[in-house]
């Protein structure tokens, strides 16, 4: 069996000939609960890269492994336009070549293989993972238009789809309605291993944020609600994990607000090392604007750290509000201000979320959500 999954991830290639990618990506595991696997295909946006060491390595396997797709294209609109017809090209030869495709949505490669290709006889995957308006969140409003036309094609494309995969409820009540069945599966990279137990993180005093520094992801609305409790919690700190284009404007932003020695601006981290990071934090914090799901959610609660996240998109069905964790209204300062001074001040409440968030990271591992997608795969291979 030949399987090609498609995206516009990243892929780096060192000149060891190592690959490497922008997060963590169980390839060892995937591979080894695919029983007659004998070659992948990734397919997506390839460069070169001399020092990979902020980059995570792809693991090896004992099967075939090759990577298609655009090599150092360039960024934005007219560069994507301008890859149209090699791109378009190299999809048509891999999808003849191949037995299994997995699409991930609702990255533009994948649309181009469904408009473009013959499916026919090809056992298709779809995996959505995001909601088309977070480019409106990274591009601004401009976008719309194209956000909402991609939205219609990824409706179109869901019907002629063998399993059609969201990864939260939120994300198929909009684009898998009509079907007669579909999977809620998330992209959770933790196992039981993971599972950390500890009564309570009292001990901690710093908050963390795990995530791209962009627009989207809601960071200068943190910013403000910490500075706001600074003052009556003095040995509270904050630490920013990631890198992105508000990088310069949040530090500027601390310096106004008189945090700068408060805030912790730790870059990138792989995603093996998150866990330790996380095991030193009071509580993580996500307050974007945009989530397919808001995995970096599930990995604090293995840590057994509470959580606090803004109500959009997936979050509401992984964080339930005042069980598993606390919610606030995106964009409301004054509302994530107050879900930081009830974790900090309730105890009872923080010990209820801390043992319920444990829970739902044991109901959200890999081998229960990806595995199940790895399952059908065997079965309809066989």
């Amino acid at each position: 069996m030949k399987l090609a999954y498609i995206s516009d991830q990243r892929f780096f290639l060192a000149p060891n000939g190592d690959w490497y990618t922008t997060a963590s990506f169980p390839l060892d595991k995937m591979t080894e609960a695919l029983l007659g696997l004998e070659q992948w295909v990734f397919y997506g946006r390839l460069s070169r890269i001399d020092d990979p060491g902020r980059l995570f390595k792809i693991p090896s396997c004992d099967k075939e492994i090759e990577y298609l797709g655009s090599w150092e294209a360039k960024s934005g609109a007219l560069g994507f336009l301008a890859s149209i017809p090699k791109q378009v090209a190299i999809l048509r030869h891999l999808v003849r070549t191949t037995d299994v495709l997995w699409l991930k949505l609702p990255f533009l490669a994948s649309l181009l293989c469904w408009l473009c290709c013959d499916l026919s006889g090809k056992i298709t995957i779809a995996q959505m993972v995001g909601h088309p308006s977070a480019l409106t969140q990274v591009y601004g409003k401009k976008w719309s238009l194209v956000a909402d036309f991609m939205g219609l094609l990824i409706k179109r494309m869901y019907k002629r789809i063998h399993l059609p995969v969201f990864v939260s409820q939120w994300l198929a009540s909009e684009f898998g309605s009509g079907l007669h069945e579909v999977f809620i599966l998330n992209e959770s990279r933790i196992d039981e291993s993971h599972i950390t137990i500890k009564d309570d993180v009292t001990d901690n005093k710093r908050i963390v944020f795990i995530g791209r520094l962009s627009p989207e992801k809601g960071i200068e609305l943190l910013i403000k609600s910490f500075a706001a409790i600074a003052s009556i919690q003095p040995e509270l700190t904050l630490e920013l994990i990631g890198d992105g284009p508000l990088y310069s404007k949040l530090r500027v932003m601390t310096d106004v607000a008189g945090i700068r020695d408060r805030v912790i601006f730790s870059g990138y981290v792989p995603w093996d090392q998150v866990f330790s990071q996380l095991s030193k934090s009071c509580m993580m914090v996500l307050p974007s604007y945009s989530e397919g799901l808001g995995l970096v959610l599930l990995e604090a609660m293995s840590q057994s750290v509470p959580v606090i996240a803004s109500r959009v998109g997936g979050i509401p069905e992984i964080v339930e509000d005042g069980q598993n964790g606390l919610l606030f209204e995106a964009g409301d300062e004054q509302g994530l201000t107050k879900c930081l001074q009830r974790m900090l001040q309730d105890d009872t409440l923080r010990q209820r979320i801390i043992v319920s968030g444990r829970e739902t990271a044991r109901k959200n591992t890999f081998q229960l959500q990806t595995g199940k997608i790895l399952d059908y795969i065997n079965n309809v291979s066989k």
